[in-house]
């Protein structure tokens, strides 16, 4: 393959995965109630968040860019890997973030893989809090 292809492909995959990202903030836009989201690389790092997902997090949305997500999400790495190439997973397990002092929460997360034919370039993830509040610090997290 000529480096030109390659770099065709790699453009290619980004757009695929940015219209995906464009056409869900578009429907998120109209939901009556502000939705946690993420965008996450294959590998597991944060391309972009929302609002919603930075205040959830305690802090503003570019703090969480470039970012590993297990750092808020531990048990992304074991239900991540691997995440089939199509369908959504959804799951329940603890967000924690270094910013927020009140502890984890327990959360249901939506995982969908957007942006590729043959493998996801990334996921949506959604993230919806379980519980009416956050568990305090004292509580070590459960296994996933």
């Amino acid at each position: 393959m000529k480096l030109s292809q390659a770099k065709q492909g790699i453009r290619t995959a980004a757009e695929a995965v940015f219209d995906e990202l464009t056409a869900l903030t578009r429907v998120m836009a109209h939901l009556p109630h502000p939705q946690p989201f993420a965008a996450v690389s294959a590998d597991g790092w944060i391309l972009a968040a929302n609002r919603p997902m930075a205040e959830m997090l305690g802090c503003h949305e570019h703090d969480l860019v470039g970012s590993p997500w297990s750092i808020f999400l531990p048990a992304w790495d074991e239900r991540a890997h691997p995440l089939p190439t199509e369908g959504v997973q959804c799951f329940e397990s603890y967000l924690q973030s270094p910013w927020r002092p009140d502890g984890l929460a327990w959360v249901h997360v939506v995982a969908d893989p957007v942006g590729g034919d043959i493998g996801p370039h990334a996921y949506a993830v959604f993230v919806t809090s379980t519980a009416a509040e956050p568990v305090r610090p004292s509580v070590a997290p459960m296994p996933a």
